[in-house]
């Protein structure tokens, strides 16, 4: 499998009909008054996988880490994914693969940068940057 993109989005949802349903995409910054912040998201994963990766189970891991490269997260998100068969795909074209990770409530401790990192089966697939900004209280 490879990646095709990640993105970071207020809500997605991935219903039987195969599409990626995407609201409020494209966040790349979060402004605040306090921190830390209760992040409020989700991060949108397509991968294509080859029809000779149909039902083979994957290890998607999802890390979260500060500009230091200090993991945010006690522990990362792990999924499993796996391309699954359909009958009225092209023979040929690649075969996507949705993955909608719940982030509300990742807790963000500081303004600054963030990298949310994708590896699959222990391999890095890519980056998300985030950014915390204080914005000040207007009265």
């Amino acid at each position: 499998m490879r990646l095709q993109f990640t993105l970071l989005a207020q809500a997605a949802s991935v219903p039987p009909d195969g599409l990626l349903y995407v609201h409020g995409g494209g966040i790349n910054t979060v402004w605040t008054q306090k921190v830390p912040l209760g992040f409020q998201g989700t991060l949108v994963i397509r991968l294509l996988a080859d029809r000779s990766e149909v039902d083979r189970p994957q290890q998607l891991e999802i890390q979260v880490n500060d500009s230091d490269g200090r993991p945010v997260l006690a522990e990362p998100i792990r999924l499993p994914v796996a391309a699954k068969a359909n009958p009225d795909h092209p023979v040929g074209w690649p075969i996507p693969v949705h993955v909608v990770a719940n982030l509300t409530g990742v807790q963000l401790p500081q303004e600054g940068s963030y990298t949310i990192d994708v590896l699959l089966n222990n391999q890095h697939l890519g980056s998300e940057n985030l950014r915390v900004r204080l914005v000040s209280q207007t009265v």
